[in-house]
């Protein structure tokens, strides 16, 4: 009998063990509910995040866009005043400057439409 007290030991411990578990049961699959009703409401709320960062993003590119025509029409604007300033003589009047600058890009921000 005595050789076989550590596997009995084994034996106890392990049954002991299986019992608390089973015993928390209940407790775990409430848990596991619980986690998947969680899990299945971040579906909608995952959308709505993409679709926001989508949204920002093309605000983002429609900025640099802007931001790259306006550094653009500044440089030229900048020659063509410097020309002025370098040829004092007459050759050129400020009508000749040509640099037209119209709005080409507008910012939506967070789905406003500008209205």
């Amino acid at each position: 009998m005595e050789s076989r007290r550590p596997g009995l030991e084994i034996v106890q411990h392990s049954y002991g063990r299986l019992a608390r578990e089973l015993a928390n049961g209940p407790r775990l699959v409430a848990e596991a509910r619980g986690l998947a009703e969680r899990w299945a409401a971040l579906g909608p709320e995952a959308l709505r995040l993409r679709d926001f960062v989508a949204t920002l993003r093309t605000s983002h590119e429609n900025f640099n866009s802007a931001h790259r025509e306006a550094l653009l029409k500044l440089t030229q604007i900048d020659t063509k005043l410097t020309q002025l300033q370098l040829h004092p003589s007459g050759h050129q009047t400020m009508g000749q400057l040509d640099v037209s600058v119209k709005p080409t890009h507008f910012l939506f921000f967070y789905g406003d439409d500008g209205a």
